[in-house]
């Protein structure tokens, strides 16, 4: 009999712990992957709280005839007074999440979006973090409440699903993914939920729908432990940007036209349109004259534009290797102390042009922007224009796209290079000293 009261307690705690970790998991997964600011001891605590508060309400309510609507009726009035009693703090937090939102979301799309204003809160001197907890807070408990209304005696589990899904494809929408421990518990809990609906009408086998839900989530358990020894949570936060890229490949081709479409595929599989030879010599390296990018945007085809891409690889027996980054560290180490490595001699070429002003072109640093079709020439491999402003970072003598994909964006100083180039051609170096030459 003791035994029979344990088990059942067990199963009974298993239940409200699933909620608790779905929905926090959940909720984290979308605000990480923005980047605000909260505390997580205190949402997780709350939330925890929460999961047991409505387990016993509703587990109390559901007896009674329209019990959990009238239970449900009376928490949204105390959500409503409590958001009136805190509006100034809450509506902070709103325009905070709002906003850090929207920001992810153009610097993922280059587009524009009106930023909500601070009126309303000016005065308010509560901290963005204590403004975004609290909001987080009181959406995750008011949910708990919702999910807890169908999930103990009568499941639904596309209540728990519609309530949770939207905080995990939030970052997809800004080009990211969630962490790697946040998505593992969503999804050991959300297969636990969803694998026990078949039993969610049946009321007499409320103690076979526990134990099958206990089982999925062990199954889970076991299987988020073998993913983290196969893919640990450093590999998985490190390859983030290839998730990315592989999605961003996937949405770029639902655009594309069917020949652009067939050129990549077959380039794709049939190795790079583009044939390494040795490193330095051009008469090594060939391509059969196809078509290897589209470009299009803001430059003056009578001027030309130089574009320039690297691989960061090494040619050696024949192969190319991906070269460490001790290595190119080291290598580069020396560039690196005059300025003049391949990550910042463009960056200095600029500040000291900035400095000095000698060209008097008050057209030089205007900008432009360029869309790029990488067709064919390489997965991976990025071109970009000489002179770009900040679209894209160097690691390991790489370039980078801030947005991987096969189709990507970047703005550039147009102007810069016809000036460099006039004046290399006169033998007059116009706009920076001769250690760049």
């Amino acid at each position: 009999m003791k035994n029979s009261k344990i088990s059942n307690f067990i199963l009974e705690i298993s239940q409200v712990l699933l909620v608790f970790l779905g929905m926090y998991s959940a909720v984290m997964c979308g605000a990480l992957s923005i980047g605000l600011t909260l505390s997580r001891g205190v949402l997780a605590l709350v939330s925890l709280l929460a999961a047991f508060l409505f387990y016993g309400l509703f587990t109390v309510l559901e007896t009674f005839h329209h019990g959990k609507l009238y239970g449900m009726l009376g928490i949204t009035l105390f959500f409503v007074v409590t958001i009136l009693k805190f509006r100034t703090v809450l509506q902070k937090g709103i325009v905070t999440i709002i906003n850090t939102y929207l920001k992810e979301f153009m610097n993922y799309t280059q587009t524009t979006r009106t930023l909500l204003s601070g009126k309303g809160f000016q005065n308010e001197t509560a901290d963005v973090g204590y403004c975004t907890t609290l909001v987080l807070c009181l959406l995750s408990v008011y949910l708990i409440a919702v999910i807890s209304t169908c999930f103990y005696r009568k499941r639904r589990s596309s209540v728990y699903v519609a309530v949770t899904i939207l905080f995990v494809i939030i970052p997809f929408t800004v080009g990211k993914i969630g962490y790697f421990s946040n998505v593992i518990t969503y999804i050991f809990a959300t297969v636990a939920v969803v694998g026990t609906r078949f039993l969610r009408f049946d009321t007499t086998e409320k103690r076979m729908r526990q134990k099958l839900s206990l089982i999925l989530a062990g199954v889970g358990v076991i299987a988020g432990m073998i993913s983290f020894l196969v893919v640990p949570p450093e590999r998985y936060e490190s390859n983030q940007n290839r998730i990315i890229g592989v999605r961003n490949t996937a949405l770029s081709l639902t655009t594309w036209s069917t020949e652009d479409i067939m050129t990549w595929i077959r380039e794709y599989f049939n190795g790079d349109r583009m044939d390494y030879g040795k490193v330095g010599s051009k008469n090594s390296v060939s391509r059969p004259g196809k078509t290897i990018l589209k470009i299009k945007g803001d430059f003056n085809t009578s001027q030309g534009l130089y574009l320039k891409g690297y691989t960061g690889e090494a040619y050696d027996e024949n192969r190319w290797h991906t070269i460490k980054d001790d290595a190119y560290l080291n290598e580069s180490a020396a560039l690196t102390i005059e300025n003049l490595s391949p990550d910042g001699w463009h960056v200095s070429l600029r500040n000291q042009i900035g400095d000095k002003q000698t060209t008097g072109n008050d057209k030089l640093w205007e900008t432009g922007k360029l869309q790029i079709k990488n067709l064919a020439f390489g997965y991976g491999n990025y071109v970009i224009p000489y002179y770009p402003t900040s679209a894209f970072s160097l690691v390991g003598g790489r370039s980078q796209s801030l947005v991987p994909g096969i189709e990507y964006e970047t703005e550039y100083y147009p102007m810069l290079y016809n000036e460099l180039k006039n004046g290399l051609i006169a033998n007059h170096y116009n706009l920076a000293g001769n250690e760049y030459w």
